[in-house]
């Protein structure tokens, strides 16, 4: 994985590709993901991930790209969970690119 995959990773998605949620907010990218789920409500997070779907860990993996992301939340049912899985990973991919540009 290059480094550059790590920026589109917690880049802003086209506005044509944010995440439209239940509640009518919208997410342009992880970290807004992130503090919505600290926010949301369950009725919200189980009508986009429950046992049949997972329209969060769709919209990651078909429009931010990140499979790794995709597949931890793929079967988290709780926002609470999903916050601390999105926080780790964005730390983590902070982290990269902050090494990455060390190396310059």
């Amino acid at each position: 994985m290059t480094d550059n995959s790590f920026e589109l990773f917690i880049s802003d998605v086209p506005l044509h590709k944010k995440f439209y949620c239940h509640d009518g907010s919208t997410f342009k990218n992880l970290e807004e993901l992130e503090q919505a789920f600290k926010k949301m409500s369950p009725e919200t997070f189980s009508y986009h991930a429950n046992s049949e779907k997972n329209d969060f860990a769709n919209w990651i993996y078909d429009v931010i790209g990140d499979i790794t992301l995709s597949d931890s939340l793929r079967d988290v049912l709780d926002s609470k969970a999903a916050a601390k899985k999105l926080r780790a990973r964005i730390t983590f991919i902070q982290k990269k690119i902050k090494n990455s540009s060390r190396k310059v």
